[in-house]
């Protein structure tokens, strides 16, 4: 396994924990408890990043039979009005 397997989970849990770093820091300095509440989030989502597969781009829909649309020209043209006219 290469590290390219595993970059979508680390970057996603870097910026989790940058973010529960910074909430955990709104008041001037990070508790025992916080720093507890960070390593759940950078654990947490680690393991769910990394879990969830990346989608695989489908084949496009090709079909035999030609189709035409036809779209009618509009001509008609709608005046807004705008209050003190």
């Amino acid at each position: 396994m290469a590290i390219q397997d595993y970059l979508k989970a680390i970057f996603g849990a870097i910026g989790g924990g940058l973010g529960a770093i910074q909430v955990a820091n709104s008041d001037g300095h990070i508790t025992n408890n916080e720093w507890i509440t960070v390593a759940i989030v950078v654990l947490g989502l680690l393991g769910v990043i990394w879990g969830v597969p990346n989608t695989k781009t489908k084949k496009p829909i090709t079909t035999t039979e030609s189709t035409t649309t036809t779209v009618a020209p509009t001509s008609t043209a709608t005046r807004v009005r705008l209050s003190g006219e």
